[in-house]
């Protein structure tokens, strides 16, 4: 009896000797989660903490940041859109109103006047406020007060827009002013420009 119960204690103590050395194996296992790697102490992960919930909460706050950004670089990315294809709509309309039937070139070349003078900063911020500038109750363009200006633009003249704003063409470098020397009286300020090129009916100067 008495050996029997010796050999049952030893028993009972070989049992929680072995839960004890698998325990500090486990702690040992390099496939364990680690404090450093999640943030939490060695008492958390024992207590069974899990670091997924940390990852999924830093997961959740980053998508909800991105979401919040999102609405403003959409709306910067219409009002650069739209302001575009305004530059584009007017325009088409002002080398179609001013050059129509010119050449491309000529037509080019017009536009070139309108976004040098966009470029210059003097005269507006937009494509129509270049075409509508009024200065002492004059216009600068004169198929803004005939009204032309409203006429819809033939093919050449929308080919011509894109060529200046989106293909960046520009035939008459430097030019700010443009006339047709037929319809320009010899006294008018415009003759006393620096004349850079002729092309078709239109002169072109700084």
């Amino acid at each position: 009896m008495r050996l029997s119960r010796s050999i049952i204690g030893v028993s009972a103590a070989a049992t929680v000797w072995s839960l004890m050395l698998s325990s500090a194996l486990a702690a040992t296992n390099t496939n364990a989660v680690h404090p450093y790697q999640t943030g939490l102490s060695a008492q958390d992960i024992l207590r069974g903490a899990m670091a997924p919930s940390v990852i999924s909460t830093r997961k959740a706050v980053s998508h909800g940041a991105h979401q919040h950004r999102s609405p403003h670089k959409t709306t910067t990315t219409h009002r650069t859109s739209s302001a575009s294809a305004q530059n584009l709509y007017w325009m088409e309309h002002v080398i179609n109103a001013e050059a129509g039937g010119e050449s491309l070139t000529a037509q080019i070349s017009v536009g070139d006047v309108v976004l040098h003078r966009l470029q210059s900063e003097q005269h507006g911020a937009t494509v129509r406020d270049v075409v509508f500038e009024n200065t002492a109750g004059c216009y600068q363009f004169s198929c803004v007060p005939n009204g032309a200006i409203y006429k819809t633009p033939n093919a050449s003249s929308v080919q011509a827009a894109k060529d200046v704003l989106q293909r960046g063409e520009d035939e008459v470098p430097h030019a700010m002013v443009f006339y047709n020397p037929s319809e320009t009286s010899s006294d008018n300020w415009v003759r006393s420009r620096v004349r850079i090129v002729q092309y078709d009916h239109l002169v072109f100067a700084k």
